[in-house]
């Protein structure tokens, strides 16, 4: 019972550290997300303006005027969206941390390094089913109810008792202080009404069921693991991916505005490589940070976090 009370402890020591994790890649995610909304918001403010110079040069119709300005006034209401996500996420963590729901935390950018995820596959699923304290607590508790099967059977049988007892009496009336005894007792329940038959069977009934929630327990932390493992190899893909689509998103706005204030580009097209531009950023920050809490989840997977 001690053991599988310690290992629920580090059990639930582990889903605390995870909460945790979770909480401060969310504020990460938000804060990023914010960032991008105001890149957003700079550069339609920069085209809007662009395109109302031209629009009373009357060099462009006012249809693009308003496209821009609507285009605008929807990325700053992104902005706000991002900015109250920021406040929300902060709160989340201070609250997991115990400090104030207002706090402002100064987060670094990244996460710990866990060396687990340079390990081959294989070696995690041995290593999981070897460390989840989850594993521990069950099988300590399968282990414990068998004990008290045992222990229950055995009321059946004699039982033997001695014991031994000394008293002083600090008094003037008795001739002696000191009394000893030594006794010794059996006992046997012959009959019990079936009473301790039943109960030894209720408990060896439930020994057998935490075996084989213990047998399930070992199918789902295998299939975590391979999809945490999974899940990190797709983030790293995703990285490298959204890391030159970014770089060609910011390149083609460039472009785009160059072309409309040549007049040989659209007005759409500029607002579009404007989406475009933010949709890559949005995509890299998530992959980033997907990658790194891939990384804890992993490490929590396999009993390391």
């Amino acid at each position: 019972g001690l053991t599988g009370a310690s290992a629920q402890e580090s059990a639930t020591l582990a889903d605390l550290k995870l909460m945790v994790a979770e909480a401060y890649v969310g504020v990460l995610r938000a804060q990023r997300r914010l960032a991008v909304a105001e890149a957003a918001v700079r550069s339609l403010s920069a085209h809007q303006r662009d395109v109302r110079d031209m629009f009373q040069r009357q060099l462009v119709a006012k249809s693009d005027l308003l496209a821009a300005e609507v285009a605008l006034a929807n990325a700053r209401q992104a902005k706000v969206d991002a900015d109250n996500a920021v406040q929300i996420a902060r709160a989340d963590y201070n609250r997991l941390l115990g400090e104030p729901l207002g706090r402002v935390p100064q987060l670094a950018t990244g996460l710990p390094a866990y060396p687990v995820d340079a390990l081959p596959l294989a070696s995690l699923l041995r290593r999981a089913l070897a460390s989840r304290p989850e594993l521990t607590e069950l099988a300590s508790r399968a282990g414990a109810l068998a004990s008290r099967a045992r222990a229950e059977t055995a009321t059946r049988l004699p039982q033997l008792a001695a014991q031994g007892q000394y008293t002083h009496f600090d008094n003037q009336i008795l001739n002696r202080q000191n009394f000893s005894a030594v006794g010794v007792g059996l006992t046997w329940k012959l009959f019990d009404g079936g009473q301790a038959a039943n109960q030894a069977d209720a408990l060896r009934a439930e020994s057998r069921a935490a075996g084989r929630r213990l047998e399930d327990l070992r199918s789902r932390i295998e299939l975590e693991v391979r999809t945490d493992w999974l899940a990190l190899a797709s983030a790293r893909a995703r990285v490298a991916a959204s890391r030159a689509a970014t770089a060609q998103a910011a390149e083609n706005l460039r472009i785009s505005r160059e072309l409309y204030g040549a007049d040989l580009a659209s007005n759409t097209q500029v607002l579009e490589a404007v989406t475009l531009k933010t949709r890559s950023a949005e995509n890299y920050d998530n992959a980033v940070l997907d990658e790194a809490l891939a990384k804890v989840r992993l490490a929590y997977a396999v009993g390391a976090l």
